[in-house]
């Protein structure tokens, strides 16, 4: 029985009842224990409950825990309706499903308002009742609030899970490092599979990932062999000795590719310092192998270049002394005299020995390039008879040109002998006949750089090389023909000349197929440059000026002196620098000094820099075995400054002489 003004259910009290049969008391008796067990279900419920109409949806009865949970005294929730405890935004929804509810057993879950405006979320059963005649339902609400936050966050926590694993074998792609793990005590046990291997360990090893069951024998099979026994051992040592280890080796994908992998792991040990399992990491080290050997290879060329250039420097002071006498002597002899043609025999051997040194000059990038701006299609038409001339008939020449290809600056001669080199190189690929095709084109982005380049390809359909031979390719004296058929420099040059001027240069090759050279050149915008014609006949006047030369070499100022004085030039003669400068103070009228650029305590560059400080503005004919690259880049051949290169001529001596005199 419910009083109506508190809203609670209470036993009904009343007038002294009317004596009752033993039939009517023990139905009045289960009547009371009904309503006790009711009272005690509603009102001693630890969680709220309420009764409502149906058709005002006004609270008709709460319990204690509704009052607690909800904030709101029992007289305020008799003055409110179900739509009260409900977020107004909600309240449609709300009429809604009462509409569609069925009339008992219903079970959902809402969002209900508590009096200090929080929300919480309720698990609601819902049963259809009849309150004092009048049609109510009877709401059991179940806090789950907590509940779905806690499932929320596991949720949460789950996804940041997924999410974390998601980044790390992305991490391990970005890096080319992945992980794993050898359960040691399953090793022996053929049906447990102790190996387990991240997704980025199968793409280091060029497999699809779960493609096979990784084992520690797959792992050893696809080790290089070479390497398998340092891997073992490696293993072997780190469990006896119970420490970390780091090794490198290789590995082979399946389709024969050799990659390089480094390799850390750790040892998990339990209480008692037995071995659990290896954990470690495999990372990919292939390109940082191969810069490295990229690198080595660099700092060797360039210690081959600096040899090569002193080799080339001092041969070329001896070549100056054989060539200079060749020429004094040549005259004495008339044509038809065996004497003169055994000269001449020196003499031409002398120029292929001066070729050889320019040669190593260009390899160790230490010659003079005369740049000009130029379209390359135009040298290529130019030299085309000299080339098929030279692979000889039987290898067809092919030219594809690209007429809309646009200039380089670079050597126009040094691109001859880029071509001519590589042109020989194709031929001695052919012995049997082929084709040698030259082809130009633009390409894009060929340098970390950018820009346009000019392609110049150079291909053959010849005997082709395999990876060993192309790893030393460029190498200088390295040569796969025959002894006495070549020096080993020609592609070395090749290389020099294109680093020199800017460019790069690759290769593909396949052995039985043939070889590509292709080389890339930087387009400039700047317009053609008429390149300068070839040089008259050098004049072979003298003078009676005075001429200090300053060189270290006895047998060449010998030579100088000889020639010169001929010529009707009174000379001065120095071993070195600090005796020249003594001659310059001692003798105030000298009109020239031809001086060596390289020479021991004092070279001609510092020679030349203590008279420019005393005031001293004589005029300077520089000479050299290396070229005059240094020269021009400390900016020395300026203010009547002239060079001359060794070996050269007699004539070639007399005429820049009196060039430098007269400029």
């Amino acid at each position: 029985m419910k009083n109506k003004q508190s809203g609670s259910i209470r036993l009904k009290s009343g007038p002294k009842p009317m004596k009752l049969s033993v039939k009517e008391m023990d139905l009045t008796q289960r009547l009371q224990d009904s309503e006790e067990r009711y009272r005690l279900l509603f009102e001693d419920s630890p969680y709220p409950k309420y009764i409502y109409d149906n058709e005002t949806l006004a609270f008709l009865a709460v319990n204690e825990a509704a009052i607690r949970h909800y904030g709101y005294s029992r007289e305020e929730f008799m003055r409110m309706t179900l739509k009260d405890i409900r977020p107004p935004e909600e309240v449609a929804t709300l009429l809604t499903h009462l509409n569609d509810m069925p009339p008992n057993g219903f079970v959902g879950t809402w969002l209900h308002r508590r009096k200090d405006g929080h929300c919480i979320e309720v698990e609601l059963t819902v049963h259809a009742y009849v309150f004092k005649g009048r049609k109510a339902r009877l709401v059991s609400a179940k806090d789950v609030t907590e509940m779905r936050k806690a499932e929320s966050d596991l949720k949460k926590s789950g996804d940041r899970l997924k999410k974390s694993q998601v980044n790390l074998t992305h991490a391990q792609r970005i890096a080319h490092l992945g992980s794993w793990e050898l359960e040691l005590s399953a090793l022996e046990d053929p049906t447990q599979n102790p190996l387990y291997w991240s997704e980025e360990v199968f793409r280091i090893f060029g497999l699809a990932p779960d493609s096979v069951k990784v084992t520690n024998d797959l792992f050893f099979e696809k080790v290089h062999p070479e390497d398998r026994e340092k891997v073992r051992v490696a293993m072997s040592q780190a469990l006896e000795q119970k420490k970390t280890y780091s090794i490198e080796h290789r590995i082979l994908r399946p389709d024969g590719e050799e990659r390089d992998v480094q390799e850390q792991a750790e040892i998990i040990f339990d209480k008692n310092g037995h071995a659990l399992r290896l954990v470690g990491t495999i990372l990919d080290i292939t390109e940082r192998t191969q810069l490295e050997e990229q690198l080595r290879q660099s700092h060797k060329m360039e210690s081959v270049g600096r040899l090569a250039g002193g080799v080339a420097h001092d041969f070329n002071n001896i070549l100056t002394i054989v060539k200079g006498y060749v020429d004094l002597l040549l005259p004495r002899f008339p044509q038809d005299d065996q004497t003169r043609r055994d000269i001449v025999e020196i003499q031409k051997a002398t120029d292929q020995a001066t070729a050889l040194t320019r040669q190593l000059l260009a390899f160790s990038r230490k010659q003079v390039l005369q740049f000009s701006v130029f379209q390359p299609n135009k040298i290529i038409t130019n030299i085309e008879k000299m080339l098929r001339r030279v692979i000889g008939e039987d290898i067809e020449l092919i030219l594809h040109l690209d007429g809309s290809l646009g200039n380089i600056r670079a050597d126009p001669g040094q691109l001859e002998q880029i071509l001519m080199n590589l042109s020989v190189n194709a031929r001695d690929a052919m012995p049997g006949g082929g084709q040698l095709t030259i082809e130009t084109a633009q390409a894009e982005g060929v340098s970390h750089e950018g820009g346009t380049h000019a392609m110049l390809c150079v291909r053959d359909n010849g005997c082709g090389m395999d990876p060993a031979v192309q790893a030393h390719l460029f190498e200088p004296f390295f040569t796969t023909k025959a002894q006495g058929k070549g020096t080993g420099l020609g592609l070395a040059t090749v290389y020099g000349i294109v680093q020199q001027s800017g460019g790069t240069i690759d290769v593909d090759s396949v052995p039985g197929k043939g070889t590509a050279f292709r080389i890339y050149f930087p387009i400039v915008r700047e317009a053609v440059e008429k390149i300068a014609a070839a040089v008259t006949a050098p004049s072979v006047e003298g003078g009676t000026e005075t001429i200090l030369i300053v060189e270290d070499e006895s047998h060449i100022r010998t030579l100088l002196r000889r020639v010169l004085s001929q010529k009707g030039y009174t000379l001065l003669e120095a071993s070195q620098g600090e005796e020249a400068l003594a001659l310059c103070k001692k003798y105030k009228a000298i009109d020239l000094i031809i001086t060596d650029m390289v020479m021991p305590q004092m070279g001609g560059e510092k020679l030349v820099e203590a008279l420019r400080k005393t005031g001293t503005n004589v005029k300077i004919l520089f000479m050299s075995g290396y070229t005059g690259a240094a020269a021009m880049e400390h900016g020395l051949l300026k203010d009547g400054s002239t060079y001359l290169q060794k070996p050269f001529d007699v004539n070639t001596l007399i005429s820049t002489v009196r060039q430098s005199l007269d400029t």
